[in-house]
Order: C-alpha cells, then structure tokens, then sequence
C-alpha cells in the first residue's frame, strides 16, 4: 500500500491508496448418494468456516416406478374424458385407435385429441441428521394423447 499527500488550507496529511485488490474464489461440488448423511456434511463444511453455500439440490436417478404409475394415472384420465365426452354426445366410447406420449400431428383433427396428463411424486427417504434437511419430492410428469372409436 502507497501513501499520498494531500494538502487542505490548513494542513498538510498523508491518505492511504489502494494500487492493486487481490480476489481469489474457490468452489467445490460434492455429491451424495446416502441422504441421510447431507447434514453431516453441511456440518462439516460450516465447521471448517465455510459460511457461503449453495442451496441443496435433489436429482432422482431411478424414476421409472413413479413414471410407470403417472403413465397408467393419465392413461385412466384419458379414458375417462373420452368416455364422457361420448356419453355426452349420446355415444359410446370405442375401439382404442392411437394412445402415446407423443402428439399424432398426422391426425386431421388434432386439437380434438383427449389429453390426460397427471403429475406424481416421489418421496426420497432419509435417516436422522444433526442438520435437518428437507428431502423434497421430485416431481413426475406424464401425457398420454388417445383416440377412441365412438359406436352408436
């Protein structure tokens, strides 16, 4: 640090300067498998003085239980609002002619087409921490596009 001087109508003085600052940053990811050891490590880490930290993210990696279910929630939604529409107009629901997760752009009347899309969740599970963290539910997101023959 450099000193200048600086001279006011009636005094002479010295005001530290500044010439270069120095900023250095450090970050580091750490992922965990076991659930119920994420307080242990935020412990850990505030206890090595670490006061900065990120908020918590959550990742499923093994979702296709709870999309398997929201496929056959929105399969059943689907039906349901097709056989209705049917007895509305005083009809029967049909024959199953196209059911997906993907819209059918080739069909002539596509926004006619009989959406069920539901939205599940699964639960994480953790054991007891000194540090409580919230295991939220990952959301599960399923749409299943139907056509149905009406019959008479």
């Amino acid at each position: 640090m450099r000193y200048i001087q600086r001279q006011t109508p009636t005094r002479l003085y010295s005001e530290p300067v500044q010439d270069t600052a120095y900023r250095a940053h450090d970050a580091i990811e750490v992922r965990i498998r076991d659930l119920s050891k994420v307080g242990a490590v935020l412990d850990a880490v505030m206890n090595r003085g670490v006061t900065d930290i990120a908020p918590v993210q959550f990742t499923a990696t093994k979702v296709i239980g709870a999309q398997l279910e929201a496929l056959r929630e929105a399969t059943v939604r689907a039906r349901g609002q097709a056989q209705a529409m049917a007895e509305a107009s005083g009809m029967r629901l049909g024959a199953v002619l196209s059911l997906s997760t993907q819209p059918d752009y080739s069909y002539e009347y596509s926004s006619l087409q009989l959406r069920g899309t539901t939205m599940g969740s699964m639960a994480l599970d953790g054991g007891p921490v000194s540090t409580v963290v919230v295991q939220p539910a990952i959301s599960v997101s399923v749409t299943v596009y139907g056509r149905w023959a009406l019959v008479r």
